[in-house]
């Protein structure tokens, strides 16, 4: 399916097929349809065989997601239609926000965007185009501003970006997909890193800080966990616990990149995403975690104002915190208490190594 290639002995494919699908199978209806998609993960159901094998649903926004979340998705809203067309139905309207993860997968969770399919064009052509192949062309063409090697790629991409925009293909035979997948790739741009490099210097293990977090959201009951990950984090990821949505907030696009691949190629339960820059809009406070956790070097904030900006956004995205002090922090342990004054009330405190506190906070 996922090829482009099409099968003509389909009369949905046809036009007038979706017609003469429904007359065939009155039974073959919305309903129905989103079953047979679920089936094949394409599409989440929230119960069911479909959800135990999907896992947990994450919700991200699109300003989150790295340019390879970014592909990904826009590939699935393609496979998904492709999917659709065989039953004689199609995606009526498409919008990013209806893209979501279930661990490092995407998934279409609007099944209000189903509707028969008049086997003449995609009504959702201009709308893809706009949610998807318009922002992936803004990141390649500020990609290119930068990197003097991507330049030709975003002129490249424009160009067929603008033939996407103006062209029409018709979908008989499942060329208009083919076309758009195309695209989706032209404009997924070039990364600046290798994973060699990406590990040159692997992190040191979280080691007793990372056991006790893992250990408080199972006794929590934490249903979404919030890990921070520094720029340049010198401590290894946390594994998720079992039958939590567990998100990864890199403060670097491009390690939020290497982790989504590395989890996507493991089939891992967390969810990498990059954190907006400081003091813009960002919609994940309107969604609090149960726990949020920063522990190791490179992920809790070395100087005292940054750690005091830490808190405060901590405050915002969680219900409960836990966040290392470390020795080698630009700070005390009591400047550290301080910080979270008034946000926090300390809870417990564990110790993880020589000097180093890992510290429990709740909302005061």
């Amino acid at each position: 399916m996922a090829d482009g290639t099409w099968n003509p002995a389909i009369r949905a494919w046809l036009p007038g097929g979706a017609a003469s699908a429904e007359q065939v199978n009155p039974a073959l209806h919305r309903e129905r349809v989103w079953e047979l998609l679920a089936r094949d993960g394409l599409v989440w159901r929230p119960d069911g065989e479909s959800a135990e094998r999907n896992g947990a649903l994450t919700l991200s926004w699109p300003e989150e997601w790295t340019w390879v979340q970014w592909r990904d998705a826009a590939l699935h809203v393609l496979d998904a239609e492709e999917a659709l067309r065989i039953h004689g139905w199609t995606l009526c309207k498409v919008n990013a926000q209806w893209v979501q993860f279930s661990g490092c997968r995407p998934v279409w969770i609007s099944q209000t965007a189903l509707a028969p399919f008049d086997g003449r064009r995609w009504p959702g052509r201009q709308e893809f185009l706009r949610q998807f192949a318009q922002p992936m062309l803004d990141t390649c063409i500020a990609a290119g501003s930068v990197n003097r090697g991507s330049r030709w790629q975003a002129w490249r991409a424009r160009w067929k970006f603008l033939g996407a925009l103006r062209g029409h293909v018709s979908p008989a035979t499942g060329a208009d997909l083919a076309g758009l997948r195309s695209l989706v790739r032209a404009l997924a741009r070039c990364r600046d890193w290798t994973p060699c490099r990406m590990h040159e210097s692997p992190p040191v293990s979280a080691g007793l800080a990372g056991v006790i977090a893992r250990e408080q959201a199972v006794l929590r009951g934490a249903k979404l966990v919030y890990e921070w990950r520094g720029a340049l984090p010198q401590s290894g990821k946390l594994a998720p616990a079992p039958g939590t949505a567990w998100v990864r907030l890199h403060a670097s696009a491009q390690q939020a990149a290497a982790d989504y691949l590395d989890e996507s190629s493991a089939r891992g339960a967390a969810l990498p995403l990059v954190r907006p820059a400081a003091g813009g809009p960002w919609r994940r406070a309107a969604l609090p975690a149960d726990l949020g956790i920063a522990a190791g070097p490179g992920n809790v904030p070395a100087s005292l104002p940054s750690l005091q900006a830490f808190a405060a956004e901590c405050r915002q995205l969680c219900r409960a915190a836990l966040v290392e002090f470390l020795p080698q922090s630009g700070y005390s342990w009591e400047a550290f208490l301080a910080a979270f004054d008034g946000l926090f009330r300390p809870v417990r405190v564990f110790e993880t190594g020589p000097g180093r506190r890992l510290c429990l906070f709740e909302r005061a």
